[in-house]
């Protein structure tokens, strides 16, 4: 007479284990229809997702191309010999400029 109650309560822990906390998850995740995004919606959110994803990477690239051509630039003026160097930098300071009158 007392095994009866305890069918019920195994019965009713393996309903939750099996069957009820599966479904939750799945709703907690998004992968089911009835409590997550439709197959529209998450179409969508993929889609601006990608488009993000795709936009932040080529700024990326741009910022990457830009820090390059600033590090040929010095190593460019760190490995050049002082002399040709100096030699560059009195050759612009002895350069007219646009306002200045042509000797």
């Amino acid at each position: 007479m007392h095994e009866f109650p305890m069918i019920w309560v195994l019965f009713g822990i393996l309903l939750w284990v099996f069957l009820i906390r599966p479904a939750r998850l799945r709703a907690c995740q998004g992968s089911w229809s009835a409590g997550g995004m439709s197959g529209a919606t998450d179409q969508r959110h993929r889609r601006k997702s990608r488009n993000d994803l795709e936009g932040a990477l080529a700024e990326r690239d741009a910022l990457i191309a830009k820090l390059e051509e600033r590090v040929r630039v010095l190593e460019r003026i760190a490995t050049d010999p002082s002399a040709r160097l100096r030699a560059e930098i009195d050759n612009l300071r002895d350069t007219p400029t646009k306002g200045d009158a042509a000797p």
